[in-house]
């Protein structure tokens, strides 16, 4: 039945839950694709993939009392790491949640239909409804590195499923390349995700004239990092020079295997984003760089920018996935 049909006068309601190795967030979305209701928890606050369930249960049907007026229908898990069989095979970056079968337990749960989806999969569904374009590559930074992939208006994974672990590909050959979260060299999370960049800071500290020097190595964060460059440190700047340079290398990679695409920056990690004369640094870099390693008409039919849904994208696109697996394909289109 379609969602505006309902017999018993409420709005239908989709859930998403976006999963991170930082936090998980939850958000309600209405028949209409708007995010009604949003909460956040910690990951590390629960033990156990149940226990953390457990509490997201909760926190979706207090919101769902206090915004009144909706059914939840359906439930979209985005998670990262490798998925088969609904279950979560392989991940750096969620400990203890390797192996669970997440649809299962959150269709136990819930009691209701639930789909589950790689969390940059998700974002980039959520960018590809609004921004209708046909082909796209979204990449998520944040504790790891994420990518979506859609493809003449399909999300691409490959034959196996796994396809499009842009943060495992490798950037850095050389036999001393750092060591990847997931255990192998040189893989592009290693230098981009949230540890990887601290990591260069931290090398690039090493008698370096920077207020960051004096800090203890556990407070050097991110955070400090971008508001260090926000105020023109020198060495803080030059890591999100080098960041760029690697995610480069890797856009480069992808544009001449797949053919020209519109390549989209999101998560916790874009120093700033749009918003930011860091973050637009950031980008200018990256196209730079890609320029200098492309083939010319490659570069030339490339687009690359920041994406427009910032951390909700994940959210969205679990919400619109599990509709359109409630309510079939043809729920997620949208009038011209």
């Amino acid at each position: 039945m379609p969602a505006s049909s309902r017999r018993d006068g409420l709005q239908a309601a989709f859930a998403g839950i976006d999963v991170g190795g930082t936090a998980i967030k939850i958000g309600i979305v209405d028949e209409r694709q708007n995010v009604v209701g949003h909460q956040r928890v910690r990951t590390a606050d629960y033990p156990t993939p149940a226990a953390a369930v457990e509490q997201v249960h909760r926190l979706v049907e207090q919101s769902l009392n206090t915004l009144g007026g909706l059914s939840l229908q359906a439930v979209g898990l985005a998670s990262p790491g490798l998925m088969a069989d609904h279950c979560l095979q392989e991940t750096s970056n969620l400990g203890g949640w390797e192996g669970v079968r997440l649809r299962e337990l959150i269709e136990r749960t819930f009691g209701r239909p639930v789909a589950v989806v790689n969390d940059a999969v998700a974002a980039a569904v959520a960018e590809h409804h609004v921004r209708r374009i046909p082909s796209l590559c979204l990449i998520t930074l944040g504790t790891g590195v994420g990518c979506g992939l859609i493809i003449d208006d399909r999300p691409f994974t490959g034959h196996s499923g796994f396809g499009g672990e842009l943060g495992h590909v490798v950037v850095d050959a050389r036999p001393d390349a750092r060591l990847c979260p997931c255990g192998r060299p040189g893989h592009l999370e290693a230098y981009a995700g949230a540890g990887g960049v601290v990591q260069t800071a931290q090398e690039r500290l090493q008698g370096a004239a920077s207020r960051l020097a004096t800090l203890p190595v556990h407070e050097l964060t991110p955070e400090i990092l971008f508001h260090a460059a926000e105020g023109g440190d020198a060495v803080a700047l030059d890591v999100v020079a080098a960041t760029a340079e690697k995610l480069a290398i890797a856009i480069a990679g992808v544009a001449h295997v797949l053919g020209p695409l519109t390549f989209l920056l999101g998560g916790a990690m874009t120093f700033g984003g749009a918003r930011s004369a860091v973050g637009r640094g950031f980008m200018r870099s990256i196209r730079q760089q890609v320029e200098r390693l492309s083939l010319r008409e490659i570069h030339r039919h490339l687009s690359i920018d920041f994406s427009s849904l910032g951390n909700d994208a994940g959210v969205i696109g679990a919400a619109l996935i599990a509709r359109r697996s409630a309510l079939g394909p043809d729920s997620l289109r949208t009038s011209p």
